[in-house]
């Protein structure tokens, strides 16, 4: 399942496999071989092909057929944060709240308050 969803991924965005290689930091060939599901990629490598694709580790590995991440941003005039929700159906007002207290609560060092 990952080679076909990683060659679709690919083929979506008019990429050849050696430039999807370049990207990724391995070979042509490599990528050929993962798209054949002849070889399969370590961790570290997998992580990099979900964070190219902006999709789910799952979504790779048919275990969802949720593509993309949902996209929740948050800002004020301290900070702005892209927060991507992977499978998540829906994230109520009250999370939405309760995330951006966490992140100030983390980000408090950074903040010029």
């Amino acid at each position: 399942m990952l080679g076909s969803r990683m060659k679709s991924l690919r083929e979506e965005l008019g990429m050849t496999q050696e430039e999807l290689a370049e990207k990724l930091s391995i070979s042509a060939s490599a990528v050929g071989m993962y798209e054949k599901d002849l070889r399969n990629p370590n961790h570290e490598l997998i992580l990099k092909i979900a964070d190219f694709f902006h999709c789910s580790i799952d979504y790779l590995f048919g275990r969802s057929e949720e593509k993309n991440f949902k996209k929740i941003t948050f800002h004020s005039d301290e900070f702005y944060i892209d927060l991507y929700m992977g499978d998540c159906k829906r994230v109520t007002e009250e999370q939405k709240r309760k995330i951006q207290s966490y992140a100030k609560f983390v980000l408090k060092d950074n903040l010029k308050w």
